[in-house]
């Protein structure tokens, strides 16, 4: 009976083996996957980020060619605080654009961040996996030899 066990030990343990290092593998095939998703993301959103600059940009100078057009209508066009207004308002402008800038680039770094921290959990997991799969090879092997193989 023993001798009919050891076999049926050896393939269980084999089995268990083979099955953790691939979930091993696995989980760090997924990580990369995630990982090249996140960064897609993150280029999306610079990206998404770059047209709406483009966008408040051609809007803004439509602003101001107005605001231009309406004091030279009045003749308030050297006027101080006509000036002043238009200063102002190139200066929101301004800030509104530089901070969807900073967004989009932040949004990306963010991501790419996350996606490298994703990359490391898989390898974590990987690496965890082969160690599980060792003890799982020595503790069948000991019991394989206490069947006297």
């Amino acid at each position: 009976m023993a001798q009919a066990a050891a076999p049926l030990a050896a393939a269980g343990t084999a089995l268990n083996v083979a099955g953790t290092i691939k979930a091993g593998r696995d989980a760090y095939k997924n990580a990369k996957r995630e990982a090249t998703d996140l960064r897609a993301a993150g280029k999306e959103a610079e990206a998404l980020a770059t047209r709406n600059i483009q966008e408040m940009k051609a809007g803004g100078e439509g602003f101001l060619s107005d605001m231009t057009a309406a004091q030279v209508g009045t003749g308030g066009a050297i006027d101080a605080q006509a000036i002043r207004d238009r200063a102002k308002a190139e200066a929101k402008i301004t800030g509104n654009i530089l901070a969807e800038l900073f967004s989009g680039q932040s949004k990306r770094k963010g991501l790419e961040r996350e996606a490298a921290m994703r990359v490391k959990e898989g390898k974590a997991a990987k690496r965890a996996a082969y160690l599980q799969a060792a003890g799982t090879a020595l503790s069948g092997a000991s019991k394989y030899a206490s069947f006297g193989g």
